[in-house]
């Protein structure tokens, strides 16, 4: 009998499955008419019969020595208990195809993810932080220029309400500062269209944690404290140096450049020239196209001479939702490990016409650059912020890359065990 033959006449006649009591189960690593390995654990066999079925006692059949190792191969799920008389070795399910089998390193590495997630609430919950439980159909993805979001429509017997998955779960948290829940934290599951890399996923974990009554100062703290406990829990390497930098700083030193507030796209674009980047004048039109290239291809490059840095102080135009101060700087903050990007911190605005001004314009711009549409703005998050949001900050941490970081691994697609 070959192996097609026994599975497609034998074992399907007789499906029925039931693990003896002492015996081995998993799958089988290496098989032969001596020795069996499942799971890791390997044992000799000594009996004088090999009785193979599918766990039907009266079914089994008497195999010869040599036509084991082709009836059951490497990946068949199998139960084996070994007596004196026989070796009974029962198919539970052949391999058919190599299409679950992942490596012991991706298994460690989910149930560390796990051990992760817990530890990061045990942390905030330890500084009497409240956990927050978001929702995910949202009015408003959030208003990110260059992120493109995810929509789908909510049908409610004859109604049909346009609705998104968040690329942030910012605004809801934001409304709970307007309730006076006081200093909030949330674990949440994010997604952002059109992005895939060793850095990037269409589908992630985001942290973001808001302390009231608290400036950036607070936030670089707690991330501090969070990176060192997190260092020392997972047993990692970081030096704790945590460099702050501003980013005139980084202008200045990586290229004798003076950037201010008043810095204008001209004075971008003249750079750009001198340093020999290439562009396409008809889609680089403004400052941010220009500060973006300069630093995506000149500084951030650069970044990984610092193992934990700081970059503070941004141009007004990247301000996002973050205050200006009195210099005319964004009041927000970015922190790099090893020149990855981990975070994004702001001293939020606390206006709520400004805000809506500032939302406003980021639709305009996302409309323009990305053809996406059909984007509301969430109302009740204006209600929110007009009963009154005392004066906060925040800080989004991408937990995968955090966790790849603590971890030493390459992209954070190397601990995924379903593909996304």
């Amino acid at each position: 009998m070959n192996r097609s033959d026994f599975i497609n006449h034998f074992w399907r006649r007789y499906p029925s499955a039931e693990i003896k009591s002492q015996s081995l189960y998993g799958r089988v690593e290496k098989i032969d008419a001596k020795t069996v390995s499942v799971s890791g654990i390997t044992k000799q066999i000594y009996s004088e019969k090999i009785l193979l079925g599918p766990c039907v006692s009266t079914q089994y059949i008497e195999l010869q020595a040599t036509d084991l190792s082709n009836l059951i191969l490497p990946e068949d799920l199998v139960t084996i208990q070994i007596t004196n008389k026989a070796a009974y070795i029962d198919l539970i399910a052949p391999c058919l195809n190599n299409y679950a089998r992942i490596s012991n390193q991706q298994i460690r590495l989910h149930k560390n993810w796990f051990e992760f997630l817990g530890f990061i609430r045990n942390f905030f919950e330890s500084k009497s932080f409240v956990q927050i439980d978001t929702p995910t159909l949202v009015d408003c993805p959030g208003t990110e220029p260059a992120l493109d979001f995810f929509s789908t429509t909510l049908v409610e017997g004859r109604n049909q309400t346009k609705k998104f998955l968040p690329t942030s779960p910012e605004l809801h948290l934001k409304k709970a500062l307007c309730r006076d829940l006081g200093n909030v934290f949330e674990v949440k599951k994010c997604f952002r269209n059109n992005e895939k890399s060793s850095l990037h996923k269409n589908e992630f974990t985001m942290l973001e944690w808001y302390r009231v009554w608290s400036d950036l100062y607070a936030i670089k703290i707690d991330l501090q404290d969070l990176v060192f406990s997190a260092v020392q829990y997972f047993k990692s390497q970081c030096d704790g140096a945590f460099v702050v930098k501003t980013m005139a700083d980084l202008f200045s030193e990586i290229l004798s450049f003076q950037l201010t507030p008043k810095t204008t796209k001209e004075d971008l674009q003249s750079l750009c020239d001198s340093l020999g980047l290439k562009y396409d004048s008809s889609y680089y039109k403004n400052f941010d196209d220009f500060f973006h290239l300069v630093f995506v291809e000149k500084i951030e490059p650069k970044l990984k001479a610092y193992q934990t840095l700081f970059i503070e102080k941004y141009p007004p135009s990247q301000c996002a939702y973050a205050k200006i101060d009195s210099e005319g700087w964004a009041q927000r903050f970015e922190f790099y490990w090893d020149g990855v990007e981990l975070a994004n911190a702001f001293y939020e605005i606390n206006d709520p016409e400004e805000q809506r001004q500032r939302m406003i314009l980021d639709v305009q711009k996302k409309q323009s650059q990305n053809n996406q549409d059909d984007l509301q703005l969430d109302e009740d998050f204006f209600l929110a912020m007009q009963f009154g949001m005392p004066p906060s900050a925040g800080i989004a941490l991408g937990l995968d890359r955090f966790f790849m970081k603590l971890m030493n691994l390459d992209s954070i697609q190397d601990f995924e065990i379903f593909k996304k």
